[in-house]
């Protein structure tokens, strides 16, 4: 019998890739769950937002009710806004926090009572590299991924006694659609508009130079894999060394390093 999956966000980027390999492997039955399909063949789709939090819910209990054990739910969907934060309207910090953590949160809470009863489940959150290097002008986008590594530690203490697994994904820059739909404001005219146009250019860049999709996507179908999976996972050997050196190398050091590479 084929392993339930859910996933959302894949109708692109990286639960997309995700969506892809893992239907190929023929081992699982995989849903999705976001506001447009996902394209890619024998994925069932469930047409919901994750900010719309109690049919949100109603989604994910309709799909437990049919399914029974749920194997693994990933948190693949997300919203990015690049703008300083005095110049940042709070209705947009708060989608954001809706979108990237909250979501997360309902996510969790309605898969945790079935994996419970069966002793078993993943709970794959997709972070951010930037929970540990935050980069100037996305101090929001940066706060909610932090906030989701700390979800996932604190999940991860809580559910092990019952055999669920929390992991959180990190990957750095990723060559996808999202650096095109990220909101950005007009800062023209304000102190901050050459610091900010650099930065926008250069995260550009360096996201169009970033990890495939699909590379990262192997990285977390690996992971479902895995008896003992980490509990913080960095896509990839550079994000590896890098989430290393964060963690050892003086605060001051890590925000000149980052100025550096965006800003100056």
């Amino acid at each position: 019998m084929k392993k339930t999956i859910i996933i959302t966000g894949a109708s692109s980027g990286i639960g997309y890739a995700l969506a892809d390999i893992l239907i190929k492997t023929e081992e699982y039955k995989v849903y999705n769950i976001s506001r447009t399909d996902c394209s890619v063949e024998g994925v069932i789709n469930k047409r919901c937002d994750v900010t719309r939090s109690a049919k949100f819910t109603k989604t994910l209990k309709d799909i437990i009710a049919k399914e029974g054990s749920i194997y693994a739910g990933i948190y693949s969907a997300g919203y990015s806004i690049a703008a300083p934060i005095e110049l940042t309207h709070e209705e947009k910090l708060r989608y954001l926090f809706d979108v990237n953590y909250f979501g997360a949160v309902n996510f969790c809470r309605t898969l945790i009572p079935s994996m419970r009863e069966y002793k078993n489940g993943r709970l794959i959150l997709v972070g951010s590299m930037v929970s540990q290097l935050p980069v100037p002008f996305l101090s929001g986008y940066c706060s909610s991924k932090a906030a989701i590594g700390a979800l996932a530690q604190g999940l991860s203490q809580e559910l092990e006694p019952f055999g669920i697994k929390c992991t959180c994904v990190m990957p750095g820059g990723t060559a996808t659609a999202f650096t095109a739909r990220r909101d950005k404001i007009n800062c023209h005219g304000t102190k901050y508009n050459d610091a900010y146009c650099k930065m926008l250019a250069r995260l550009g860049v360096t996201e169009a130079k970033g990890m495939d999709a699909k590379n990262v996507a192997e990285i977390i179908s690996r992971t479902l894999a895995k008896k003992a999976p980490p509990l913080f996972l960095p896509a990839g050997l550079t994000n590896t060394l890098t989430s290393v050196a964060a963690k050892i190398v003086p605060q001051e050091l890590v925000s000149m390093f980052v100025d550096s590479v965006f800003v100056t």
